[in-house]
Order: structure tokens, then sequence, then C-alpha cells
């Protein structure tokens, strides 16, 4: 689902009771801060990266000395596209539904204790400042994807 397609959904006002539009309305105004709490072109790059090596200090942290962490990152300047791959902790598919709520964090939620970033932001920033975006994670042998 691309970004547009998602806030049409949170626009709309078809079947939905007052609650719902009330809920709705305070979504809408969280990621409307977030977007606007991101000011340069640069931040897109900082928070996919910190949040790969978010994760694989994690996965330093729970494993022994036969780890080795390894991030790619690829740049397609052609295809306007910036792919990162790590093999960090990965997302659980019960959280994987989490992430996209508005200043949710793992990091802060699960107490992650080398991670940088807490506020639960970057994941809403990314989707709704991009004209697409997708994530794929692979968590104790389960994958999710969107």
């Amino acid at each position: 689902m691309t970004h547009s397609e998602f806030i049409d959904i949170l626009q709309s006002n078809e079947d939905t009771n007052s609650n719902d539009l009330l809920r709705i309305s305070v979504i809408q105004t969280q990621i409307e801060n977030i977007l606007q709490s991101y000011t340069d072109f640069s931040d897109t790059f900082a928070e996919i990266i910190q949040n790969s090596f978010d994760s694989l200090l994690t996965k330093i942290d729970q494993t022994n000395d036969e780890y080795t962490p390894k991030l790619n990152i690829i740049l397609d300047e052609n295809d306007k596209s910036v792919i990162v791959m790590d093999n960090g902790v990965g997302i659980s598919n019960e959280d994987f539904k989490k992430i996209f709520r508005p200043n949710f964090s793992l990091k802060k939620f699960k107490k992650y204790p080398h991670s940088r970033g807490h506020k639960g932001a970057a994941t809403t920033y990314l989707q709704f400042a991009h004209s697409y975006y997708s994530i794929n994670s692979k968590h104790d042998d389960q994958c999710s994807f969107l």
C-alpha cells in the first residue's frame, strides 16, 4: 500500500463513528508532526542506516563470538532508490504489526541497550515521506514483508 492510499483511508469518513474519526485525526496529526520534524534530505539515509546499525549491535549482544555483523547499502541513482540490508536481529511477525504506529519504538519497548534512536518516528517518516517504501525482515526464521 502506498502512503497516499493509506492517507486516503485515514481521511475517509464513510462508515466510521465519532470515536474512530477522533482516533484517525490523532494519527493524522502525529504523522504530520513527524514529517515536519525531518528537514534534511540526509535524514532518510541517517534513519535507515541507524536502524540497521542498532539491529546489528543488538544481535552482537545476543549472540556468541561467531556472529559477523554485515551491513550492505545500495544507492541506485537511476532508480532513485536506497536499499539497506543487514544480518541483525530482524523484526518478529508480532512486532512487525506495531512498528508502523506513529511514535511506537521497539527499541524503547524492548529496552535495547545500544540503540541510538527510540522516538518511534523513523518508520513513519520513511513510509510517508517517500513515494514508495518497503520493508522485509527475517526473525527466528519467520519472514515479514510490507
